[in-house]
């Protein structure tokens, strides 16, 4: 649920003039840390939680920085992250 990892490829053609990687929607996600301080450690712990997950399953990312980190923060006041980025994944 924390992977982000592409849908397809959409390759260049006349209703598409560039080639892309498509992804899910992820417009209301956002990239770098929250203002509240209170709310960056609950991120942060949120982050530690889903990268201890991933390694539990084996998957070590190799390429963890706060850029590949997107969040948004839920109605409940909990957090939502996805991982992107998994091309040098293993």
């Amino acid at each position: 649920q924390y992977a982000c990892l592409p849908i397809t490829v959409r390759l260049k053609d006349e209703a598409c003039m560039d080639a892309a990687i498509m992804f899910e929607n992820l417009v209301d996600y956002r990239i770098g840390p929250p203002p509240d301080e209170d709310n960056r450690k609950e991120l942060v712990d949120e982050m530690v939680r889903i990268v201890d997950d991933m390694h539990e399953k084996k998957v070590i990312h190799m390429d963890l920085y706060l850029a590949n980190f997107m969040w948004k923060m839920n109605d409940d006041g909990t957090f939502s992250v996805k991982i992107i980025d998994f091309d040098s994944a293993h």
